[in-house]
């Protein structure tokens, strides 16, 4: 054996045994309330002290005193000490079913070879106090036999470096005379033979006692040696708890076989070989066929069970009445129903009396055996072996009936629907106390949701809001409303303003500065155009000067010359719609396609060329055949002018002629039409008269520089208000112009630099209202480090929380924080409600109604379960004992035999192995 095993094994010996001076069983130098001085009784019932320790080595009862006495105080006082020593006895029984009165006699004193105080009885003679006819009786207790003091014993090896004498620990004195003289030889010969060394004072021959006298540790060392024990005739009745000595036999065996190397091994091996448990969950780890239940239990005294039963190391506790007797009756009788033993082990009689009564109820008494001291009981458990051997025919038929194998099927048809509705239930229970999806539990979102109260729409957003992360934002949505109820009012000046989240106090200074000098800025320019234009212009109008110099200076550029500016003053009065560039573009098409190929007939008047489309026609007509044509050669009254025109125009007359006279005269009367619309705009001044291509192109570029720089001039916001070039020259219009960006030269520089700080609507209202920079300096001096803090807060928002806010403001109308955090919270809560019970449907069984069904089946069935389970777990109980039955050659049953003459011969020894 390692010798770390031995020395926890020692160890445990040790404390089982309590081998220190604090043991009343080794060292009692003055007797308290638990013990008696035998001589106090003497003659109180008429004979000497030594009588008691007579009749209790002869196995007899004995009479001690009265328990009242009116003639003897000394018999009534010794009476009060019994009493009291009595209810002691009765409530230690009471409490751990041990029964620890006795009488200690001899006494040993002396010190070990330690130097260690020795004084303490050598025997042990297990009584109980009784009251018969008014006189205290001392009776040895049934099956429980003189013993020697194990805790000595222990003690005088362990101390003397010797190994412990098991003969003397086993000893029962069954075999030895009972008479006093021969009990006290027998006792002399045993210590002779032992290794105690002991003086065996001649005293203890003598048939009575001395006095138990109460000594000082100092002054009961005074003139001992080490190593020297010495026997004195006194006897001491008290409580000496041996409860534990019946294990030392167990631990000195392992202590001298070394058969254990190392303890870890030692109960690893006997240990069940489940990994261990990653979870405190073991409810569906095991099928309902598994499990026998005849006692009721909740889900706590349920988890429990399976993790027993699966072989997991478990404590259970809790205070009266939650139910761990039950929990242990369950275990039992699951086991029973597997085919196992079981050994039920507690300090407490109580403890053990409830689990057996539990089991009694439920008809499980023939198969137990409550042993509170095991000789007491001896007997009883006797009789139950031989009532269930005598009953083995009976077990036999009871087994086999119809009913027993229909109690199976039933059992496992239940156990079966017991599992799925446990497994619907289960999957409820994972969906609502899943965590996963959106950092909480469903049921905790049901909580604290309300459908009808008021909501946002969240179907977008709500799944990048999970409530593990959501203090983040709560946190960044309080700070939010915390700034947002000022500085996010309509009525507040720097409500739309650049952000100032890079600002630094630095800022505030070019703030205030740049405020100022648009109101210098703005006055200086409101003079100036005053001064030379007679009016003023707002700062949008200035800004859109700025923005369309180009067009302006594109204006000069077109009306260079005289021309074009008169074309420009006619076409400023109209409407945009009037003068369409793409109109006078398509009538230029139209126009330019009269000159192409052989071109438009130019010699007749416009007036004339109706009458000669007219001759034309009839001619070309009359020319068609033969006599047509000798007609209009002789008597045609067109013949002249159609000769005439072709001479003009070189064409000859014949059929080429006419074709080409019509084409040209086509062209001509298309080039009439164009020019009359072109006549009937009167914004289009010198429409030529000729029919010179030249010419007309020229006119037409000028129309349509003049008609671009009627368009950039119209685009220019409010520039008709302060120049009318209608009433200018070309030279005092190009003045004006000129004027006015002089003032403006700068503003663009200016405009850059007072962007970094203000926004165009800002610098609009500077302009516009008088009061408004004030406001905005008083404001900022207020405000500016909260506006900093706030513009870093709105950049630091993502997309959809900024959408979540202008939400819950547009729906709330206030920055009110409670009302707009429970509107959030009631509505991310319903839009995840909507989204889990769509993705696990089994959620709904709550508004359905299923779950009541299922869970009122659960019910009944597993009522119904309990009490077939408490049927076969009967069976299995009659079956383990009928299982396995020999017989000889004449079909007599052998099994039992033996056992069964051992259980019920008069005189019990042990039974049989059989």
């Amino acid at each position: 054996m390692v010798a770390q095993t031995k020395k926890i094994l020692t160890t445990y010996l040790r404390r089982l045994t309590n081998l220190s001076g604090n043991n009343r069983s080794l060292f009692l130098p003055r007797l308290s309330d638990q013990f008696i001085d035998i001589q106090e009784l003497s003659q109180l019932n008429g004979e000497n002290a030594f009588s008691i320790i007579k009749a209790l080595i002869a196995e007899k009862q004995k009479i001690i005193c009265p328990v009242v006495d009116t003639r003897m105080e000394a018999a009534n006082e010794a009476s009060k000490k019994l009493k009291k020593l009595q209810r002691i006895d009765q409530l230690i029984f009471e409490e751990r079913g041990s029964q620890d009165l006795h009488v200690g006699w001899p006494v040993v004193q002396g010190k070990f070879m330690d130097g260690t105080l020795v004084r303490c009885p050598l025997l042990f003679f297990p009584v109980s106090l009784k009251v018969h006819n008014n006189q205290w009786v001392l009776e040895p207790r049934e099956e429980a036999g003189i013993t020697f003091n194990k805790s000595f014993v222990l003690a005088y090896a362990f101390y003397n470096k010797l190994k412990p004498d098991e003969s003397l620990l086993e000893e029962t004195f069954e075999e030895i005379d009972r008479e006093n003289t021969a009990f006290k030889t027998a006792l002399y010969q045993i210590l002779e033979k032992s290794q105690l060394e002991i003086h065996f004072n001649p005293d203890n021959y003598r048939e009575e006692l001395t006095h138990f006298v109460n000594i000082k540790r100092e002054e009961f060392e005074e003139g001992l040696k080490n190593g020297e024990l010495k026997l004195f005739p006194k006897a001491v009745m008290g409580i000496f708890p041996q409860a534990g000595s019946s294990l030392v036999p167990d631990y000195l065996k392992l202590l001298d076989n070394d058969s254990i190397q190392d303890l870890e091994e030692f109960f690893q091996m006997r240990s069940s070989s489940e990994t261990p448990a990653s979870t405190n969950n073991f409810l569906q780890e095991i099928k309902e066929e598994k499990v026998y239940t005849a006692f009721p239990q909740d889900v706590w005294q349920e988890n429990a069970f399976k993790a027993a039963k699966l072989g997991h190391s478990l404590v259970v506790q809790g205070p009266p009445g939650t139910g761990k007797s039950q929990l242990i009756c369950n275990l039992i009788g699951d086991a029973l129903a597997s085919g196992k033993r079981v050994l039920v082990v507690c300090q407490k009689r109580a403890a053990l009396d409830v689990v057996f009564s539990r089991l009694k109820a439920h008809q499980l008494n023939d198969y137990l055996a409550l042993v509170h001291d095991f000789k007491n009981d001896r007997k009883e458990i006797y009789q139950k072996i031989a009532h269930q051997i005598e009953r083995v025919d009976e077990y036999k038929s009871k087994n086999i009936n119809i009913d027993a194998i229909q109690l199976e099927r039933k059992f496992l048809q239940l156990s079966h629907r017991i599992d799925q509705i446990t497994e619907e239930l289960e999957s409820f229970k994972r969906a609502l106390f899943d965590v996963s999806a959106c950092g909480t539990t469903i049921k905790e979102l049901y909580l604290q949701s309300d459908p009808s109260q008021a909501i946002i729409n969240l179907k977008q957003e709500f799944q990048h809001f999970r409530f593990d992360t959501l203090p983040d934002f709560l946190r960044k949505l309080n700070s939010y409303v915390h700034y947002a109820v000022n500085l996010n009012r309509d009525d507040y000046p720097w409500k739309d303003r650049k952000s100032f989240s890079s600002f630094t106090s630095l800022d505030e200074s070019q703030i205030k500065k740049a405020i100022q000098d648009v109101t210098n800025y703005f006055n200086a320019l409101s003079e100036y155009s005053i001064e030379h234009f007679g009016t003023r212009l707002d700062w949008e109008q200035y800004e859109a000067l700025i923005e369309m110099e180009p067009q302006v200076e594109e204006i000069r550029t077109l009306i260079e010359q005289e021309i074009v500016y008169q074309y420009f003053q006619s076409m400023v009065p109209e409407q945009d719609d009037e003068t369409s560039s793409l109109w006078l573009s398509n009538i230029e098409k139209n126009l330019m396609s009269c000159f192409m190929d052989i071109g438009p007939e130019a010699h007749t008047p416009a007036f004339q060329l109706g009458a000669l489309q007219k001759a034309l026609y009839r001619s070309m007509k009359a020319r068609k055949s033969l006599i047509g044509l000798v007609r209009w050669e002789l008597f045609s009254k067109d013949k002249f002018l159609i000769k005439r025109t072709l001479v003009q125009n070189n064409l000859e007359s014949n059929k080429q002629g006419f074709k080409t006279l019509e084409k040209k005269l086509d062209s001509r009367l298309n080039l009439e039409h164009n020019l009359s619309k072109l006549k009937n705009k009167t914004w289009l001044k010198n429409v030529p008269e000729t029919l010179d291509q030249k010419e007309f192109i020229r006119w037409f570029a000028d129309q349509h520089f003049a008609l671009q720089a009627k368009l950039n001039f119209s685009s220019i916001r409010g520039i008709k208000n302060i120049i009318n070039p209608v009433k200018l020259s070309a030279s005092a219009f190009k003045q004006k112009l000129a004027t006015l960006y002089v003032q403006l030269a700068n503003l663009p520089t200016l405009r850059t630099t007072w962007a970094n700080y203000l926004t165009h609507a800002q610098i609009n209202s500077i302009t516009q209202q008088p009061d408004f920079s004030r406001k905005l300096i008083e404001n900022l001096k207020a405000d500016f480090d909260a506006l900093c803090e706030f513009d870093v807060l709105q950049e630091s928002l993502t997309a959809d929380e900024r959408s979540i806010l202008n939400k819950l403001h547009e729906q709330t109308q206030s920055w009110d924080e409670y009302l707009i955090k429970g509107l959030f919270i009631n509505s991310l809560s319903l839009a995840w409600i909507e989204h889990l019970e769509v993705r696990s449907p089994e959620l709904r069984m709550v508004s359905s109604g299923k779950i009541n069904l299922l869970e009122n089946e659960l019910r009944d069935l597993l009522t119904e379960k309990q009490n077939i389970s408490e049927e076969i777990i009967l069976m299995r109980a009659r079956e383990k004992v009928v299982d396995d039955l020999k017989f000889n050659r004449l079909n007599n049953r052998v099994t039992y035999r033996d056992l069964l003459h051992q259980t019920t011969k008069r005189k019990k020894y042990g039974p049989s192995e059989n």
